[in-house]
């Protein structure tokens, strides 16, 4: 039944008969129950629960629920790992045998290899005391063995210590794997050293091989200068590997963060930007991966080189200093000069690209409206120009990189034709030799790389430091649940809801959605909200789960101000039902869990039946393990998707039950189904409805109508209705 043809009439009196809303009496989850997560246990699996209760975890079910990883059959190291830390617990891990387990960092996770997974709670002289997952018993090990395996060790984490470190993540980032880089850094200066073999090999060759003719010594040079070839290539291997391993685990480290954030950051933050430029920012924070693996980092790890390089020329040859002096100088000059243009070209570059991809999410989420409406050739003209100025741009900042590097090549050369002029010289006046001149050349083109590199990585030196200004500063933002803060065990809430004088507008220069609302609301009463568009209906709901915060008046639950509570105590306390089903990848059962986590298969039949929707997903080929998603979720009537968000809020125990306009996309049968759900609900839960159907509103105890943000009228319906029908006409 359409919104529009339901608000100008009246539906008669209708009889609803209130139907049993009594939950399936299922036991309340615990700790023990976390293999039940999994489809296949599995030796981890099974210690999970023995593991939470040995360090001390006590949270409550739904955590544990959040906790565990998304649609996996089975539970392997790196998931427990990863659960643990969701559920506050770092985790560090060391080889050793049973036997030698350090009592001190008891308890303990202990992985052996070639049996299952055992917690080792205690120690006391020598004998353990251990949960099994091959035996399932609690054991008294007398006699451990000297098995091998790996000892995971969890601690609690410092919630002042998190707190500090994420005011200065990018510092924290990198100082992870200090240890990593300073070993790298180490590894430089060794391939430094070891890279000067082939220039003193040739020197060697033509200063004492060459004129005496010594075969034996042209040996051993050879043998020597290839040993040290051999060992440089390994050291730069080993550097490869461990920067590619710092760079992968500084983009995983750096995504997961960054996501939990803006998950975490309020919707009035998050909302005044597109999806497509948060996409498009959060893909330009990837630069930082470029610092490990690109010449930004080439350059840093060759500045032990470079030190070499200069002080061995400046032994064979001190005039060689003033050439080297100059050229550094030349750079820096260069560097200084290319600086600011480089870094405006590369911001407008990038603000163009970004719109682009802004311009391109919007036209591929609204394609079906764009050609229904004729306007493909129109909107294909606009991304033409804009696509137009984002090519122009990104061309001219290529071709500043291009002449920067060009001129650093030019400056290059020179320095290779100086260091050559005043070796040739010194060799011509007796202070050198012919080899001296060959070794000279050599080092000198090894020592002029690495700076070019540092010129040809400017733009990327731009972008780390953008990118980690944008990650200090995002870390900053204060989110709705601090790492501080814990969910508190609060009395039990009966549901009363009341507004004083609460006044909202979404932004400044906007006219207000609500202004000075006023009302009180009984545990237990069905409320209904009508208005024209516009008139702040949802913008109540919104404001009551407090995803915006008014900016004058105060609301209270059962008479307690709602910014007293934390986000995750208010919204435990709500089960909302916004406008549009969001459906995500997963299950039908998944979709329907995502607002309790904890619920039984039972209690997920009891909300499909209360929506009137199980039949329809016992109809679907795989039933409940049906995959659904939003990239499929047009292919779903829109009654199903409706249903469906009517069985996520009756799914969830909660004093307050806000829906908005859950009548749309209903059809007969379900929109009785949906008003015999109310009235069972009435006096167990306080239900605000907005919606414009008459046969809705005779249902509520009380009735709100809503105009241009204020209460024009508010009563049962049948001593409003006459208000309520003129207005929305």
């Amino acid at each position: 039944m359409d919104d529009g043809g339901a608000a100008g009439r009246d539906d008669g009196d209708v009889t609803v008969e209130a139907v049993s809303v009594e939950r399936p009496e299922v036991a309340e989850r615990g700790v023990t129950d976390a293999v039940g997560y999994f489809r296949q246990a599995s030796d981890l699996s099974v210690c999970l629960p023995a593991l939470l209760t040995a360090v001390g975890w006590h949270g409550a079910p739904r955590e544990m629920a959040e906790a565990m990883p998304h649609m996996v059959d089975n539970l392997d190291l790196s998931g427990l790992r990863n659960v643990m830390v969701n559920l506050g617990f770092r985790s560090s891990s060391y080889p050793t045998r049973l036997d030698q387990v350090d009592p001190r960092l008891l308890p303990c996770l202990f992985v052996p290899q070639g049996s299952g997974a055992k917690v080792i709670v205690s120690s006391e002289k020598g004998v353990l005391t251990a949960f099994d997952s091959d035996t399932l018993t609690v054991e008294r090990i007398e006699n451990p063995s000297s098995e091998r395996g790996e000892a995971l060790v969890f601690s609690s984490e410092d919630l002042d210590v998190k707190q500090r470190e994420q005011k200065r993540f990018s510092h924290r980032l990198f100082g992870r794997f200090k240890g990593l880089l300073v070993f790298v850094f180490i590894l430089s200066v060794i391939s430094a050293v070891l890279a000067l073999s082939p220039p003193l090999f040739v020197m060697g060759v033509f200063n004492s091989v060459l004129p005496t003719a010594d075969l034996e010594l042209e040996v051993l040079l050879i043998a020597g200068v290839l040993i040290a070839i051999m060992l440089d290539w390994t050291l730069r291997k080993l550097k490869a590997g461990i920067l590619g391993h710092v760079a992968a685990r500084t983009e995983y480290i750096l995504g997961n963060s960054v996501f939990q954030r803006i998950l975490g950051l309020p919707a009035q933050s998050i909302e005044r930007v597109s999806v497509g430029e948060q996409v498009a920012r959060i893909r330009d924070l990837e630069a930082l991966r470029d610092f490990f693996l690109g010449p930004l980092s080439l350059l840093i790890y060759d500045l032990p080189a470079i030190v070499i390089y200069v002080l061995l020329l400046g032994i064979m040859n001190p005039t060689m200093l003033i050439v080297i002096v100059a050229a550094a100088a030349l750079y820096t000059l260069l560097g200084a000069i290319s600086y600011g243009p480089q870094r405006q070209s590369q911001a407008r570059a990038s603000r163009l690209t970004a719109e682009r991809s802004k311009f391109l999410s919007e036209t591929l989420s609204k394609l079906p409206t764009l050609r229904i409406a004729g306007a493909s050739h129109k909107w294909l003209e606009r991304f033409r120009d804009l696509s137009g100025r984002a090519t122009y741009a990104e061309w001219r900042s290529r071709r500043i990189g291009e002449r920067i590097a060009s001129v650093a090549g030019l400056i290059g050369v020179f320095t290779a034709v100086g260091a050559l002029t005043v070796t040739v010289l010194g060799a011509m006046s007796g202070a050198g030799s012919a080899g001296a001149v060959m070794a000279t050349m050599m080092i000198i083109w090894r020592l002029t790389g690495p700076l070019h590199n540092g010129f040809m990585s400017i733009g990327t030196l731009v972008r780390v430091a953008s990118s980690m200004r944008q990650i200090d500063n995002l870390m900053k933002l204060k989110v709705e649940r601090d790492a501080s803060t814990r969910q508190t065990i609060r009395p039990e809430s009966y549901g009363s809801v009341t507004f004083s004088r609460v006044s909202f507008r979404y932004s400044m220069d906007s006219d207000p959605a609500l202004l000075g609302v006023t009302f009180s609301v009984e545990p237990g009463q069905v409320v209904a909200i009508a208005g024209s568009n516009g008139s702040g209906k949802s913008t109540l709901l919104k404001l009551l789960v407090r995803t915006y915060s008014p900016q004058a008046g105060s609301i209270r639950i059962d008479n307690v101000d709602i910014r007293q509570l934390t986000p995750a105590d208010l919204r435990a306390q709500i089960s909302y039902m916004p406008q549009r089903c969001e459906i995500f990848y997963g299950t039908v059962a998944q979709n329907l869990r995502l607002v309790e986590p904890t619920a039984s298969d039972e209690e997920l039949e009891w909300a499909a039946q209360m929506a009137g929707l199980l039949d329809d997903i016992l109809a679907l080929p795989e039933g409940w393990s049906t995959r659904i998603s939003d990239t499929r979720a047009d292919q779903l009537p829109n009654g199903f998707r409706q249903r469906l968000s009517l069985a996520r809020a009756y799914l969830r125990t909660a004093p307050i039950m806000l829906l908005d306009e859950p009548g749309n996309g209903l059809d007969d049968a379900s929109d009785r189904a949906f008003m015999q759900a109310v009235q069972g609900l009435r006096g167990r839960s306080t239900v605000f409805i907005v919606s414009h159907r008459p046969s809705h509103m005779r249902l509520a105890d009380v009735c709100i109508y809503l105009d241009r943000g204020g209460i024009r009228a508010m009563g049962p319906f049948e001593d409003i209705k006459k208000t309520i029908f003129s207005g929305i006409k």
